[in-house]
């Protein structure tokens, strides 16, 4: 009785190979995808147009106003000089901020006047 034996001429793959072979199927198909030049430049034109009327209507900006807020927003340049909602952010802001430093002064007032009590009596009863 023979045995017969097949002789496999592959080499042994490991994750790496076929992590290439994965990656290089992937870049040959995003190569493919093409996204034509006028749908890009709608897309843009529709952003500025839309934010130009929603920051038109909901801040009162003029729409040379909202349309220069939108660029600017686009192109992530950010000057500052036109913030949505500044109004009412700052006067929640505010409150809050004032909330927080009355609630984190008070006990600090309260163990300054202790410690200050608790110096002078200290001194009163050494000088004693």
């Amino acid at each position: 009785m023979k045995r017969q034996i097949e002789v496999c001429n592959c080499r042994p793959t490991n994750f790496f190979s076929s992590f290439s072979r994965t990656t290089k199927r992937l870049v040959e198909d995003l190569r493919l995808v093409t996204v034509p030049m006028t749908s890009c430049l709608l897309v843009l034109l529709l952003y500025i147009l839309l934010g130009t009327m929603l920051f038109a209507e909901w801040e009162g900006w003029s729409y040379t106003d909202g349309a220069y807020f939108c660029f600017i927003s686009l192109m992530t340049i950010g000057f500052g000089d036109f913030v949505p909602g500044n109004d009412y952010i700052y006067k929640v802001l505010m409150k809050g901020f004032k909330t927080i430093i009355n609630i984190t002064h008070l006990p600090l007032f309260v163990y300054s006047a202790y410690y200050v009590r608790a110096t002078f009596f200290s001194i009163f009863n050494y000088v004693n």
